[in-house]
């Protein structure tokens, strides 16, 4: 009928004024709606009246005006109710805490920057400690313990069992793996090459036998010192110990991730200092 045109003349100029996108399929779900909702009890008589008066044909309109507007704007993108738009939140990545020089830590994701000047991000679980710059758990100097630490390397003891006056530059990642497969006063399996972190990395895994005691040898072996060549602190390596070394290089710079485990370590322990070193995130 001529009033239905007329409406859905109105209602289809409104919306596309408004420079909605998908204006014809909106109007028809609401006219589809409407031509399907009673408008009248089933048991009313219906009347007409002839001529349609103009006002009930205007109230006619702005009614399906009104109804196209409310559905049109619940189905716009990015509207969440009443209030408008909704604004997208941003993403807020914390900074992991730092590790405390000493004591308990608490499980979480800490930066670790001990013995290198290059930090990395780890994920730490319940009941681990901050012990002399390394992250550990259990009697790690002496019995059972485990531990983690990254080490910025500049030099390698050519003999770990008699390490003072050995000295080995290494400028480079290859040099390093080098130094430490050549490495004598230890047994030596690698060098593997793995993925670390998103990184290629090196990894050799380094041990001495119980039975072997430390007779002869320095009290701990040392693989390498501090940064430097002053033969100073270093990576120890002790009878029933076991160091897996993973080497990446970054910026020319040869960053090493230690994870150091015993013997007589706990399974679960071991597993925890896997997941540890599998969680690394290397810092830009």
């Amino acid at each position: 009928m001529t009033a239905d045109r007329e409406t859905t003349r109105i209602v289809r100029s409104w919306l596309r004024a408004d420079e909605h996108e998908s204006a014809d399929q909106l109007l028809e779900t609401v006219l589809a709606r409407l031509g399907t909702t009673p408008q009248r009890r089933p048991w009313w008589p219906a009347r007409r009246f002839t001529p349609m008066n103009r006002l009930v044909l205007a109230a006619s309109a702005a009614a399906a005006v009104l109804v196209v507007a409310i559905l049109g704007y619940t189905l716009l993108p990015g509207i969440t109710g009443v209030g408008g738009r909704s604004t997208p939140v941003p993403t807020v990545t914390p900074t992991p805490l730092a590790v405390p020089p000493s004591g308990l830590v608490g499980p979480g994701t800490y930066r670790v920057t001990d013995f290198t000047n290059a930090p990395v991000d780890i994920t730490i679980p319940a009941g681990w400690q901050s012990v002399d710059g390394w992250v550990t758990k259990g009697d790690w100097l002496n019995a059972d313990g485990v531990a983690f630490t990254p080490y910025l390397v500049t030099h390698v003891y050519m003999d770990s069992c008699h390490p003072t006056g050995t000295l080995r530059a290494v400028a480079s990642k290859d040099a390093l793996v080098a130094a430490l497969g050549e490495q004598a006063g230890h047994a030596t399996v690698g060098p593997t090459q793995v993925t670390l972190g998103g990184l290629s990395a090196t990894k050799m895994v380094l041990s001495v036998a119980r039975s072997a005691g430390t007779t002869g040898c320095n009290d701990p072996l040392r693989i390498w010192p501090d940064p430097g060549p002053d033969e100073s602190g270093g990576l120890p390596l002790r009878p029933g110990h076991t160091v897996t070394v993973y080497v990446v290089e970054r910026g020319g710079q040869m960053t090493a991730i230690v994870a150091e485990s015993s013997d007589r370590s706990a399974s679960t322990d071991t597993a925890q200092l896997q997941a540890m070193v599998a969680s690394i995130a290397f810092l830009p």
